[in-house]
């Protein structure tokens, strides 16, 4: 049986504590995808901490605006739907629907999912599915856009237990697009099956990597790792 409420705000009434998980994961989301290598160089200054376990700040205010609340008493799930906007302890996030299950403890938001964080970075994805817990998590179709215009896409990214990151078929570049045809290829790219990033071994791991001049690839690289560049030297 679902129950359609309409809603603007909420503060940290009951009925919030589902979307402030969804925030934290929202906040996990975007650690992970400043982790990729497209903002490797930004993570001496962000250090571990969201992709290390972060914890949501308690005092944080948060706001949630959507069309309608829906929750599902026989499936015990809470969803905010059409038009979601979720604003918490600095970060946004936008998408269609965002459904917190507390059978299974999972948050997922979907349909054109878009989180801004406080540095102006910029992380798009078709879906993110993740435990509250932050453990366990799956992004569909990532994009990055940071705020120094470094970019990086995937197909997909998941994170394993609570340690390890994987980002399938990674593309990175910091070259802006051509303004006239930005469908063309940027002056340099690298490209890699996967790239693994290990916050236990701090390192970061590439398999299959090429990289590209103009679309065309130079060089490849079946394996190699570097340090993460978090680690002060």
């Amino acid at each position: 049986m679902n129950r359609f409420i309409p809603v603007w705000a909420y503060g940290k009434s009951d009925a919030s504590r589902p979307a402030i998980g969804v925030c934290r994961a929202a906040a996990l989301a975007v650690g992970i995808a400043l982790l990729a290598p497209s903002a490797l160089a930004q993570t001496s200054q962000t250090g571990e901490g969201i992709f290390g376990g972060a914890v949501a700040n308690p005092n944080a205010q948060m706001l949630l605006e959507a069309d309608n609340l829906v929750y599902n008493n026989d499936e015990d799930t809470v969803a905010a739907v059409g038009n979601v906007r979720i604003a918490y302890d600095g970060y946004t996030l936008v998408a269609q629907r965002v459904t917190y299950s507390r059978r299974s403890g999972r948050v997922i938001a979907s349909g054109n999912v878009e989180i801004l964080e406080p540095k102006g970075s910029r992380i798009f994805a078709e879906e993110i599915d993740i435990t509250d817990d932050f453990r366990d998590g799956f992004v569909s179709s990532l994009r990055v856009e940071t705020a120094d215009n470094t970019r990086f896409a995937a197909e997909s990214a998941e994170r394993r237990d609570g340690e390890i990151a994987v980002f399938n078929q990674g593309v990175y570049t910091a070259c802006e697009p051509c303004k006239d045809h930005p469908e063309r290829p940027p002056l340099w790219q690298i490209r890699a099956n996967r790239v693994i990033i290990n916050n236990s071994t701090r390192r970061v791991e590439y398999e299959g990597a090429s990289f590209e001049l103009y679309g065309k690839p130079i060089a490849w690289l079946p394996r190699f790792s570097h340090a993460d560049p978090s680690i002060k030297r």
